[in-house]
């Protein structure tokens, strides 16, 4: 019998990833701590002082990073990475240990405790064993754990760390067994890439000429997309059959379309061929990872292309709805200005989109009501799922005042978050005239409307501008 995972993955096929995923969870693990530390002592313990068992477990962490940097350099020479890239590592993990010296002694005495509190341990202790030191003496040098909150160093023996450098050296760290693991997906990148190209040269389709049809990006965001140049007055069977023998070709090398802006079922070549940018991924199960780790968010579905353009549709979307509203058009400079601040909180949720899934608050949602529930991709969320993240992760803030359109807008006084719901209920009554006809109120929506729609708008991104800022 074996307990063994059947679906073919294994850590032991992505060691690279492993040590980042690891690097991240002990370098937050040693930022807890810390952020313990500096709080008094939790009276439910009693006598037992929870800033030293939180000491304790800082050294733990500080030193499992060291670890994780272990697993990374057998990783990059296993994959026969630059060795540059791994001197890079070891430079990194030297300034480490310079930052808090004898970290490592410090977990082993903690971990051995049986044996260096009779001077029998390893390191440090058999060395003045060799030297000529009785085990008392040495035991005695070697002891003495604590954590100083008036100081903010915690002292094990000879060996002393500050808490501040230990948190700026964790954090240091584990970036730099992340930006090594990049370099592997950088690389990978690059094979996909010329695979790809490989595939379609096979096939008989141009590439990179200007009646080639198509593009395939360089892959500088870690991701190959794929996308044809439609202009106008081409028959669309013409995009269908280019589409279909790209896709056929990818196919042949085990190779697929995907989008990740729509998770719907549709087939890639129709995608492909409506305008849609599609990404490339290898056609295995094994290339899946049961566990996220930062370096995995090179595939993240949310790319840096897609970020930026969403800012770009926040930005574009503002001024046409200053274009509307100079023709008098107020009721879609209204609905245009709401698009604009549901691009700009879902480019909020791009950058902070860890802090979110940490807090338990990204969306989800069930295919069917007895299935699990499953991350909603962050293109299908709504303005109210955007709003209601938004408000609880402190970005707009409210005071419950929201305000009715059926109430004069002279009365918007609430928080920014309040008024940002006011745009929801003036764009939806807009956008849905079933919603308009069924109230009990007919509001105009004229130029005093979309002043305040406009005004509360700008607001809005100038809270999340701070908040970016305070990041």
């Amino acid at each position: 019998m074996t307990n063994a995972p059947t679906d073919g993955w294994s850590p032991a096929d992505n060691p690279y990833a492993i040590a980042v995923s690891e690097a991240r969870w002990w370098k937050e693990s040693a930022r807890l701590a810390i952020l313990r530390m500096r709080r008094k002592d939790d009276a439910r313990f009693g006598w037992c002082s929870t800033q030293q068992i939180d000491a304790r477990q800082l050294v733990f962490a500080l030193r499992q990073l060291l670890s994780a940097e272990d697993l990374e350099q057998f990783a990059l020479k296993e994959l026969g990475i630059n060795q540059a890239v791994r001197d890079v590592l070891t430079n990194a993990r030297q300034r480490f240990e310079d930052a808090l010296p004898g970290i490592k002694d410090m977990r082993d005495g903690l971990m051995h405790f049986e044996e260096w509190a009779r001077g029998l341990g390893r390191g440090p202790q058999e060395k003045q064993r060799d030297d000529g030191v009785l085990p008392r003496d040495v035991a005695r040098h070697f002891w003495g754990f604590g954590f100083d909150p008036n100081a903010g160093t915690v002292k094990f023996g000879p060996y002393i760390i500050n808490i501040d450098t230990a948190e700026r050296a964790a954090h240091e760290f584990a970036h730099s067994i992340y930006m090594a693991a990049h370099e592997v997906d950088k690389r990978n990148t690059a094979e996909l890439r010329a695979k790809t190209i490989t595939a379609l040269a096979a096939a008989g389709i141009p590439f990179g000429g200007p009646d080639a049809g198509f593009k395939v990006s360089p892959g500088t965001d870690l991701s190959i997309w794929v996308s044809l140049d439609r202009s106008p007055g081409v028959d669309d069977s013409e995009y269908s059959d280019l589409a279909t023998r790209i896709v056929a070709a990818l196919i042949s090398v085990d190779l697929r379309l995907v989008s990740n802006i729509d998770a719907e079922d549709q087939a890639a070549a129709v995608r492909l061929a409506r305008g849609e940018f599609l990404y490339v991924a290898a056609d295995t199960v094994e290339s899946e990872e049961p566990e996220e780790s930062e370096a995995d968010t090179a595939a993240d579905p949310i790319t840096s292309a897609q970020f930026q353009r969403i800012v770009t549709l926040a930005v574009e979307k503002f001024r046409e709805a200053e274009h509307c509203a100079e023709i008098g058009a107020f009721e879609a400079a209204c609905v245009l200005v709401g698009a604009a601040v549901e691009s700009a909180l879902i480019a909020q949720v791009c950058v902070f989109q860890t802090e979110v899934r940490n807090a338990n608050l990204w969306r989800k949602h069930r295919k069917r009501k007895t299935s699990a529930e499953e991350d909603t991709p962050l293109f299908k969320w709504t303005l109210g799922d955007l709003i209601q993240v938004a408000v609880k992760m402190g970005w707009l803030p409210i005071d419950g005042a929201t305000l009715s359109v059926a109430e004069p807008v002279e009365k918007l006084t609430g928080e920014v978050g309040d008024a940002v719901r006011f745009i929801q209920e003036v764009r939806n009554l807009v956008v849905h005239p079933g919603k308009y006809v069924r109230s009990e109120y007919w509001p105009p929506i004229g130029r005093v409307e979309y002043d305040v729609v406009y005004g509360v708008a700008r607001a809005v991104l100038d809270h999340l501008n701070e908040a970016i800022e305070r990041l």
